[in-house]
């Protein structure tokens, strides 16, 4: 009861079955109906989802939100990244292409001028406190990877860097889609185009070598270098 007693504006609930239906007519008010089938989600195969890559991509959008995080919030996000592959699964790829095809250039770069400064017009989407340009990017992002991760595995490695050119456009500056680009060259066999993006990773980071970047990024590389060392042999 120290909790309540803290906060006399907290209701403690003396009757928890009649608070329940309480909350579901209000729900009802608000115009919530429950769902007339039920939704069938297929299980998630063991080793479906790439820990390596899950680790860079859930840490970097953790790491984009500048506060603090703990485990409750990876779990979190590797949730949701297991869901979204659910949810779209192989037959959803043409959808989340569709939905890559609308990206022209980081978020809100092409605000209408005309309706910037205006009453109740677009500046503040632009402004540094919005953090909305980095959320949305991170999210172009997420769906790029999860495009490209399906066409490397579909054995497309140039539809697998169109992917990631995407989240580029979109302004990422996460290592995701620059690793993507790196694995889709090599696999193309473009070792000099795969090298130019190594360093931009490296630039990025103010890196001499791969032993200075972030651990999970720099054995992404070490491993993609080393597989394609033992195919060149």
């Amino acid at each position: 009861m120290a909790w309540a007693d803290g906060r006399p504006q907290k209701h403690v609930a003396t009757d928890p079955a009649g608070q329940t239906a309480r909350w579901v007519q209000h729900l009802y008010e608000l115009g919530y109906r429950p769902p007339q089938y039920q939704a069938t989600v297929p299980e998630t195969a063991i080793g479906a989802l790439d820990r390596a890559a899950a680790a860079q991509l859930v840490l970097s959008r953790l790491a984009s939100q500048r506060s603090r995080w703990n485990a409750a919030d990876v779990r979190g996000e590797v949730e949701r990244l297991i869901a979204s592959g659910q949810a779209r699964g192989e037959e959803g790829i043409e959808d989340l292409w569709r939905a890559l095809k609308l990206v022209q250039g980081p978020p809100f770069a092409n605000l209408p001028k005309v309706r910037r400064g205006a009453p109740g017009g677009y500046l503040w989407l632009t402004e540094s406190a919005c953090r909305l340009g980095h959320e949305y990017a991170a999210m172009i992002t997420e769906t790029a990877h999860i495009a490209a991760t399906f066409h490397r595995g579909a054995g497309e490695p140039a539809r697998a860097a169109e992917a990631a050119r995407v989240a580029l456009l979109a302004g990422s500056y996460e290592d995701v889609p620059l690793l993507d680009l790196v694995r889709a060259n090599l696999e193309l066999g473009d070792e000099a185009e795969a090298t130019s993006f190594i360093q931009q990773i490296l630039a990025n980071h103010d890196a001499e070598i791969e032993e200075d970047l972030p651990p999970t990024t720099a054995e992404i590389l070490l491993r993609l270098q080393n597989r394609w060392s033992e195919r060149a042999v």
